[in-house]
């Protein structure tokens, strides 16, 4: 496999998920079907840095 190979095929890939990231922007229900997951993930993971600091 070519470097110019690698290099398109992260150009493209780009390409996909700026579009994905555009189209889900401007459609609010898809952002609060997306943003609720994240947020709990979060909030999760935060939790359970503060559990492990606490010790």
């Amino acid at each position: 496999m070519e470097f110019s190979a690698v290099t398109t095929a992260i150009t493209n890939m780009g390409s996909v998920v700026s579009t994905v990231l555009d189209t889900i922007a401007g459609n609010p229900l898809l952002m609060v079907l997306l943003a609720c997951p994240v947020i709990a993930a979060g909030a999760y993971v935060f939790k359970k840095l503060v559990k492990a600091a606490k010790g």
